[in-house]
């Protein structure tokens, strides 16, 4: 039995359904949608206004992505117990996500045709305070839950010749009310569509930290195989490179759970010494997640968000930086 909430109107509130663990998320959604229609039918309402085209599905204030590496999780995964709520809107203070259903506001909502990956015209912060026309460019790429500002005292130190740009990640710092990007691949795409344009000439070069590295790494390959952009060299800190990573494990429940469970995410990144703040992986014996807080929100979108780039990484290449170019190790 799952409770949910008519998503536009206060006065369904908490409606209930029986639904399988084994069902997809998309399975889900589509069923939670036909209940919402057959309630809509009943009471004679308008038509929805809307667009739950992408499938967003929140439980627990955490959107429930719905593959991990082409593989389709069902509520099983998540841990999902009878009686709990989901929602098709977003609530309370649930991530925001591009292209999700903005049903009490329809003026945020974005149109239907700009629902895929585009160009994100506020993620590119310039730092430094050069002029224009500068043919020499680095690209700063943030850590785990670090904003663009925190690059400034490198910025400072930079030759005044060269160009400094941030990312300004949303749901951080100035943009922490942003939508997020719903999937690690999404990201990749949005940042590459948004450098391409900026990146055309001159020399580009890229220093990511931490978390940053691992999108830094799938965007210079994105640059280089969709816009012909070429960076002369990318600055990897303090991250492993992807083909050094264990593929992620999935043949098992217990496995996928792992990956899919908010709270183990967190418990296995404050054990893991990522730097996270160790309430995150707090539960209490009430059942309060420490993750749920407002004031956490900005750093739990940016952890989760890295659990869902949709490679595999077996088949990735090694890439090392050698005698000025780009040659597979």
């Amino acid at each position: 039995m799952l409770g949910f909430d008519h998503p536009e109107s206060l006065q369904f509130e908490m409606q209930l359904t029986w639904v399988e663990d084994t069902w997809t998320i998309d399975q889900l959604h589509d069923h939670l949608l036909s209940e919402v229609r057959r309630i809509d039918a009943e009471y004679r309402r308008k038509p929805l206004q809307g667009n739950y085209s992408q499938k967003y599905v929140w439980f627990d204030r955490f959107l429930l992505r719905p593959r991990v590496q082409g593989r389709e999780l069902t509520l099983q995964d998540y841990g999902i117990e009878p009686g709990f709520r989901v929602k098709i809107s977003p609530f309370y203070q649930s991530e925001m996500v591009w292209g999700q259903p903005w049903p009490f506001d329809f003026r945020k909502e974005r149109p239907k045709d700009q629902v895929l990956p585009a160009e994100d015209p506020d993620l590119l912060l310039r730092l430094d305070k050069g002029g224009a026309g500068l043919s020499t460019r680095v690209i700063f790429f943030p850590w785990l839950g670090g904003s663009s500002s925190a690059y400034i005292p490198v910025v400072q130190k930079m030759p005044k010749d060269v160009a400094c740009y941030a990312l300004d990640m949303p749901g951080r710092g100035q943009r922490e009310d942003a939508d997020g990007y719903p999937s690690g691949l999404f990201a990749v795409k949005v940042i590459a569509m948004t450098l391409a344009k900026e990146l055309r000439r001159g020399s580009n070069y890229v220093f990511a930290h931490s978390q940053g590295s691992h999108f830094a790494y799938y965007v210079v390959k994105l640059l280089r195989s969709n816009y012909n952009v070429d960076v002369k060299a990318l600055f990897v800190s303090n991250f492993a490179v992807p083909s050094s990573m264990a593929p992620l494990e999935l043949d098992t429940l217990k496995k996928r759970q792992a990956l899919c469970v908010p709270l183990r995410i967190f418990t296995h990144l404050v054990k893991g010494g990522w730097g996270c703040d160790p309430k995150l992986a707090y539960k209490s014996h009430m059942g309060y997640q420490a993750y749920q807080s407002q004031e956490l929100w900005p750093v739990a979108r940016s952890l989760i968000i890295d659990h869902w780039i949709t490679k595999e990484p077996t088949a990735i290449e090694a890439w090392a930086w050698k005698s000025g170019k780009w040659a597979a190790s």
